[in-house]
């Protein structure tokens, strides 16, 4: 509702720079808004990103940047609207942290250094990336049986491929929740 308004303000803002007052230093008079404590992000400007173009950006940076942790446990692929979605957990020193990411998202991962690897009822295996497929050893991960292991715990939450589905699609419409998964703090 708040960003209607900045909106029209910045419309009129546009038509006729004389229809607004302005502070001395030249900007808008009464702008930025006082913060009302919003979770993550409150446009309070007429001239700054609105929540889903400052969300999409974010979201970008987020992807490029290596996820925290020691290394990335997978223990579920889940297909979900033509993408694989690989659910696992990121090793956080004494404790772990369920994470959700695309095929896509965890083979540039891989190119860029970080290490994921898959549990499976032989171990750890370490995945790789060649030819734009997810793989152990000589099979594609895909194709190989995955287990919960030692992380049961963590993946508690995780639930039905419909929860993780819809997870993962509120996850890429939201920077902030996305940057939680990938990069969590202490």
């Amino acid at each position: 509702m708040a960003e209607t308004l900045l909106d029209v303000m910045r419309f009129f803002d546009r038509c006729d720079p004389s229809l607004t007052r302005r502070s001395e230093s030249g900007d808008l008079q009464g702008f930025p808004l006082i913060d009302l404590g919003a979770r993550d992000y409150d446009c309070r400007h007429p001239y700054w990103l609105r929540e889903k173009e400052l969300s999409e950006q974010l979201l970008d940076r987020f992807m490029t940047m290596a996820p925290t942790g020691l290394g990335r446990r997978i223990h579920r692929v889940v297909p979900h609207a033509g993408t694989a979605l690989l659910v696992g957990v990121t090793e956080l020193g004494h404790y772990g942290m369920s994470f959700i990411e695309s095929a896509e998202q965890i083979a540039r991962d891989i190119v860029g250094g970080y290490v994921y690897t898959a549990v499976t009822k032989d171990g750890d295996i370490v995945v790789t990336h060649r030819d734009g497929v997810l793989m152990l050893g000589g099979n594609a991960l895909a194709e190989v049986e995955l287990t919960a292991g030692r992380d049961q715990e963590a993946l508690a939450q995780d639930g039905t491929d419909d929860h993780i589905g819809a997870c993962w699609e509120a996850q890429m419409s939201d920077a902030f929740w996305y940057r939680e998964h990938r990069r969590p703090g202490p």
